[in-house]
């Protein structure tokens, strides 16, 4: 859907560039071989022949599923230890041992009564619920757990690099956002993947598209408006 940005081998300013010039790129029909030659696609979809569809606008990405059931998984993963399948790559500086995070599942357990009502359902313990957790469950524990539960468990540098990721979230979960909150957002997201690229999967090229998709956040947010009209988390 959001073809353009699978080549890893752009950096971070050219692949927000290749979005933002999308539409141009697309009426040069040498540009459009050379692309589809790069990545095996043999010819456009047939939704270009409906007239009311407007690519890439007609196809959002939906923030449920980027924030909550992709990128927030994947970082706890790899903060557990149990992201790649080869185990001797999961332990990393980042690594929380298996103990605080059993400490961590606990606090969250044991506090559950005195989560005021206005948060939403109490949170479960992330260990033991962890593979039940929906949508809504992450996207608090991206927004009110997990920063105050890890800040004394792992490396600062990592936090700060998580925080970039949390404010972001918070600011396209708001039912309007401004043009500076939007570069804000596009500028937070931007140095999130960076931080991941260089730190976490160092291996880019296999990178997974759910971390390139974080480039065309904003860009969505300008060309189609405020993501909560958008996505499948409930009112």
């Amino acid at each position: 859907m959001h073809a353009m940005i699978i080549n890893a081998k752009l950096s971070a300013k050219n692949m927000v560039c290749v979005v933002v010039t999308l539409e141009n790129f697309l009426v040069n029909n040498t540009m459009i071989l050379m692309f589809r030659l790069s990545l095996e696609i043999k010819e456009k979809s047939i939704l270009f022949e409906l007239q009311s569809t407007r690519f890439p606008q007609s196809f959002p990405v939906d923030m449920m599923h980027l924030f909550f059931e992709n990128i927030a998984k994947d970082i706890y993963n790899h903060w557990r230890g149990l992201f790649f399948k080869d185990n001797s790559e999961n332990q990393n500086e980042y690594t929380v041992n298996a103990a605080t995070w059993n400490h961590i599942g606990q606090s969250m357990q044991i506090n559950r009564r005195h989560v005021p009502t206005s948060f939403g359902r109490p949170p479960r313990n992330i260990i033991s619920h962890s593979a039940g957790y929906k949508a809504e469950e992450w996207s608090r524990w991206i927004s009110l757990y997990s920063i105050p539960l890890l800040k004394d468990h792992i490396d600062e540098k990592y936090l700060a690099f998580w925080h970039k990721f949390v404010e972001a979230a918070n600011l396209c979960k708001k039912w309007t956002i401004t043009k500076t909150e939007v570069e804000t957002v596009r500028r937070l997201l931007i140095e999130f993947y960076n931080h991941y690229e260089r730190y976490i999967f160092k291996t880019i090229v296999i990178c997974f598209i759910s971390v390139h998709n974080l480039f065309i956040i904003s860009f969505f947010l300008v060309n189609i408006g405020k993501s909560r009209k958008n996505d499948c988390l409930p009112c």
